[in-house]
């Protein structure tokens, strides 16, 4: 039996390190390789992306590159989106590596699912060898229910099948975008999130499979990651400004430790009990998330600096929640 054709929407900005890797994932899949359409919209990189994918469009004709000059994330995927002719849509990432049975799993599952499914999808796994010591404590802090497990649809880690509300890395059946349009441009950020948001309100099913997985390089800064968590809590936010009834009470817990803590900050400067209950109520903290740390990585050095990635976790998200609410964005209905 013929095997359909396939579309990856990738879109892409400063990936020298990764995109080459990725392409190479795609290639080696244990499916015929043209039967895999890859698009990518590049974001006007300046480092060598380009020229990496250039090199692989030599050898792969299945290969498009298309140019994204507004590095809207959203924007490029809808570009990507646009030039596929794929019977099903991967909604990919341009430093993310897929495992060998990835396109397979999920094209043989979509085959067989009844009307009401509207995509697979799969979780992410860092590989170890590949992550320096900040990328191990990311991954550590991240894998605790402490660290948003179970919370946050990135971090979604299941023994078995079943649907979800929003999962990393899907692939969906083309008529979805038929029925319920493309990924909203408004939202720079999260907007896979709300484009699954909207295909359950429409009444499909989003299918989490543990059968195969993408490995997915974690940030390997401070910095960097706290700009990643300061996005999750924004578009977070700003998704439920355009589907309030999609709030959950969870979403304000960080925000509410971020304003907590910071009038707490404020009142330890003119009250002594004020500080000390502030220095009880940070000691909790750094305890519990040692004990989560340990509990996880069985690693002495990844538990001591766990604290510091789980309030780089609640204070990113909880600012970016906190500046998505205070935003002034309306949404088209």
């Amino acid at each position: 039996m013929a095997q359909p054709l396939v579309s990856f929407l990738i879109p892409a900005y400063n990936e020298e390190k990764h995109i080459g890797n990725m392409l190479k994932s795609l290639e080696a899949q244990d499916y015929p390789r043209d039967k895999i359409e890859i698009i990518i919209a590049d974001g006007n990189s300046t480092d060598n992306t380009v020229s990496i994918i250039k090199g692989f469009q030599k050898k792969n004709k299945r290969i498009i590159l298309l140019k994204n000059p507004t590095r809207n994330t959203a924007v490029g995927r809808n570009i990507c989106l646009k030039h596929a002719n794929g019977k099903y849509i991967f909604n990919y990432s341009g430093h993310a590596y897929a495992s060998k049975k990835f396109v397979a799993t999920l094209v043989s599952k979509l085959e067989k699912s009844p009307k009401k499914v509207g995509a697979y999808g799969v979780s992410s796994n860092p590989p170890d060898n590949e992550l320096n010591f900040t990328g191990l404590c990311i991954q550590t802090v991240f894998s605790t229910f402490f660290g948003g497990a179970g919370f946050v649809d990135q971090n979604i880690r299941m023994e078995k099948e079943r649907p979800v509300r929003s999962v990393a890395f899907s692939a969906y059946k083309r008529e979805v975008f038929d029925k319920i349009g493309t990924f909203d441009e408004d939202l720079w950020c999260g907007q896979d999130g709300e484009f699954n948001l909207r295909l359950n309100k429409e009444g499909y099913e989003l299918i989490y499979t543990p059968d195969s997985s993408v490995s997915l390089q974690k940030k390997d800064s401070p910095e960097r990651f706290f700009k990643q968590m300061y996005n999750y809590g924004l578009g977070a936010s700003l998704r439920v400004k355009k589907h309030p009834d999609s709030f959950k009470v969870y979403y304000l817990l960080p925000t509410i430790g971020v304003v907590f803590l910071a009038l707490l900050l404020l009142f330890s400067l003119i009250s002594l009990d004020v500080a000390q209950v502030l220095g009880v109520l940070l000691f909790i903290y750094i305890v519990i998330g040692i004990i989560w740390a340990f509990i996880k990585s069985k690693k002495i050095s990844i538990a001591l600096a766990a604290p510091f990635f789980y309030f780089i976790i609640h204070a990113g998200y909880g600012i970016g929640y906190l500046d998505g609410v205070l935003m002034k964005k309306k949404f088209k209905k």
